[in-house]
Order: C-alpha cells, then structure tokens, then sequence
C-alpha cells in the first residue's frame, strides 16, 4: 500500500500543477487581450456594488460605464476603487495599447 499511496501523491500532485498552469495561462491570455484594446470615450455612469459570501465577508465591485467614442454601446469597465473614485462622471478617458487600466485624457 505504500508504494500505491505514493503514485496518488504523485497524481494529485500533478493534476494540480495542470491546473495551476491552466490558470496561469488562461491570465496571461486575458492579459495580453486587454492590453492590446485600444478606446477613448466618457465616464457616462459609476456604478459600486457590494455582495456577501456566506461567511460574512463582503467583497466590493468597481466599475465605470463608458460611452466609447464611436460605439452604439457603453462599454462596462472594472476597475479598482482608487481608480474608480478618480474618476467623475464625464471625465474623458482612453485605455492606451500596452495598459491594463484606462486613464484621464488631458
């Protein structure tokens, strides 16, 4: 039996590394799509919520509604809350190839 519950550490072991590396890439990927999105537009709305898990912890979620420059649709922006309360609605702002988050234009 020892050498039986040593090949299942060695299986769980590499089952977790395929999904630790399954999530690393599935980021990285994520990543390299944001940052390669070029857009400017107007802060149109700001919008925070705030949910609770059953343990009692609250998580809170940022984001800014824009109305892209040349969009039929506002496009929904996550961000974080020092961004999030830099921004007023009305603002100008552009997410610049190469960036993950957007900024003021001057």
């Amino acid at each position: 039996t020892d050498s039986a519950s040593q090949g299942n550490f060695w299986v769980g072991l590499l089952v977790i590394a395929v999904i630790v590396a399954l999530i690393v890439l599935w980021v990285k990927h994520s990543s390299k799509k944001t940052r390669g999105q070029y857009w400017s537009g107007k802060v149109a709305d700001k919008k925070q919520s705030t949910s609770v898990d059953e343990d009692g912890g609250r998580t809170t979620s940022y984001t800014l509604v824009v109305a892209v420059d040349g969009a039929t649709k506002p496009k929904k922006v996550g961000v974080n809350a020092a961004l999030f309360s830099s921004f007023n609605i009305g603002d100008k702002i552009e997410k610049k190839l190469g960036e993950l988050h957007p900024s003021k234009m001057a």
